[in-house]
């Protein structure tokens, strides 16, 4: 019942979001400059080729730890107070980064982004978490939820080939009305629990507001909701796709404002054109 309930909160403030702005929230913010001061955004001559936060680079800041769309709607459902303490002129923060692959092994239980956002980033508030859900180790650092996107940050974004298929992206200025295959056929969110299925290693998968290679705060598309990785590598069930510690699925909130719970052994196809804002997707079914 209360993650249902929290669904219904995060679906009203995304309305309330668009009614105030005419647009539905950002997965992300990428700012077209950044620079290794962690300034955001910078001047620097060098900003499209240096990665703060990425040592492999060359995805021109996408990776440094971009505003997730959690921050950004945090105004709408009376949670200002946290808002307020978020300085969106530099980078985001994240207890752990948890990503090995991006950032090294030893990287794992270290924090990255600027400091002076800590605070905020450690309070999300309980509307984001679902009981389901094992507790993060650092109360406040993570969240259970996340938006349909289409592909990696890098290529999912309003100059990115894959950005026209969910209704909102990086950087995204749609509003409700790109929707063209109706606001009752499509996710708005999915449960997306921060700890892993299986191989969890406690330090979290969705941090509150930080988003980085993973494209945290998201579900991208591919998979069928609760899918058990089956290793270590296997980064389906661990930080790509939907999942929840409720038996048999997940719940989901759709743009008109509605919470279904979709099973877990739902055809793929149909999650992924549940979650395609145009006419014409893969097939002409729902979910739920």
């Amino acid at each position: 019942m209360q993650c249902t309930n929290n669904l219904k909160q995060l679906a009203l403030s995304v309305h309330n979001y668009h009614d105030a702005l005419k647009v539905i929230p950002p997965t992300a913010i990428k700012y077209h400059e950044t620079s290794d001061t962690g300034v955001f955004p910078s001047p620097a001559a060098d900003a499209w080729a240096t990665d703060k936060y990425w040592p492999r680079g060359g995805h021109k800041g996408v990776y440094n730890g971009m505003m997730g769309w959690s921050a950004l709607i945090l105004p709408f459902m009376e949670a200002a107070s946290i808002h307020q303490q978020i300085d969106f002129l530099r980078g985001s923060y994240v207890t752990s980064c948890n990503d090995a692959w991006a950032y090294g092994a030893s990287e794992i239980a270290n924090p990255k982004g600027d400091v002076f956002n800590k605070t905020p980033a450690e309070s999300a508030p309980s509307s984001f978490r679902c009981p389901s859900s094992p507790p993060a180790s650092t109360p406040g650092s993570q969240k259970d939820y996340a938006m349909p996107v289409s592909s990696m940050p890098e290529s999912c974004d309003e100059t990115g080939g894959s950005s026209d298929l969910a209704a909102t992206c990086v950087n995204s200025g749609r509003g409700l009305g790109a929707i063209t295959g109706g606001t009752s056929n499509t996710f708005m969110f999915l449960e997306h629990s921060h700890c892993a299925l299986r191989y969890d290693n406690g330090y979290g998968y969705n941090p509150f507001f930080w988003v980085g290679h993973w494209y945290q705060g998201t579900h991208v598309w591919g998979t069928a909701p609760n899918v058990v990785p089956a290793s270590n590598d296997d980064d389906r069930g661990r930080y790509r796709s939907a999942k929840s510690f409720h038996t048999g699925g997940i719940n989901t909130s759709i743009y008109d404002g509605s919470v279904q719970f979709v099973s877990e052994t739902v055809d793929v196809h149909v999650v992924f054109d549940s979650a395609v804002r145009r006419d014409g997707g893969v097939t002409s079914q729902r979910p739920w």
